[in-house]
């Protein structure tokens, strides 16, 4: 399966891309010379999901998920002075118009994912990050199942795209919460990882203000929502350097 991964990402033909969020920011770093770039196109995709085999449940359901990748796109720059500068110009922009998924902060490098998604639907998801001077960004694009993208990542054995394997490192899917849309009378099941019990959730409303927060002591809980006014908030789970976020919609 590793084989399959890496000789899809690194090996199949790579000629076009439509634009994406490192086209309309990023563009002006991939004609250096030590900077590593990967263009993967929508056509290569289509033939991957062919070529892949099929004799097992895995491998046809990974055929049928990158059938709806339209293009992956990857910028690594090493040793570049203003990764740091860099990291907060993308944040600054993804925070305006994506929603953000994942924030890590380690001492000496971050690393953030953000996806432009509607109806369970990803369109765009974008990771972006630094690791000492060593700066990077990968944008992937089509109509995706995030859950099936990260566990295609998980998968991936390839030096070039070590940057991805940050983005399958912190998966979203064990981070469940229903209903949604959810009636305030009705409260708010959440479902946590259990990597993050013992960490902290908070209720966000869309200025960024908590408006409720509680320490995560199991893998349930039930968020009373009676007292929320109707409209979108998000769920954030914390723990350590790690922040994952959900948006919820609460309505009469």
């Amino acid at each position: 399966m590793k084989n399959i991964l890496t000789l899809l990402f690194v090996s199949i033909s790579m000629i076009g891309y439509s634009q994406n969020f490192i086209d309309r920011n990023f563009g002006q770093y991939e004609d250096l010379d030590e900077t590593t770039v990967i263009h993967v196109t929508a056509k290569s995709f289509e033939l991957a999901s062919f070529v892949i085999p099929t004799n097992d449940e895995e491998t046809r359901e990974l055929g049928e998920f990158v059938g709806s990748i339209e293009a992956l796109d990857l910028i690594s720059v090493p040793e570049l002075a203003t990764a740091k500068s860099e990291y907060s110009k993308g944040k600054g922009i993804l925070d305006k118009s994506f929603e953000e998924l994942v924030n890590v902060k380690d001492k000496g490098s971050r690393f953030a994912l953000y996806i432009d998604q509607e109806n369970d639907i990803v369109y765009e998801l974008v990771g972006i990050g630094y690791d000492e001077e060593d700066f990077f960004v990968v944008s992937v694009t089509g109509a995706m199942d995030l859950d099936a993208l990260s566990s295609v990542i998980n998968k991936i054995d390839s030096d070039q795209l070590k940057p991805l394997k940050k983005m399958g490192s912190y998966n979203t899917k064990d981070f469940e919460i229903y209903p949604n849309p959810v009636s305030g009378a009705t409260g708010l099941n959440i479902e946590i990882p259990e990597n993050l019990i013992g960490g902290n959730a908070s209720v966000y409303d869309m200025t960024g203000s908590v408006v409720k927060s509680f320490s995560i002591s199991q893998g349930k809980h039930t968020i009373d929502t009676s007292d929320l006014t109707p409209g979108s908030y998000v769920i954030g789970l914390e723990k350590g350097s790690v922040l994952i976020k959900k948006k919820v919609v609460v309505v009469r």
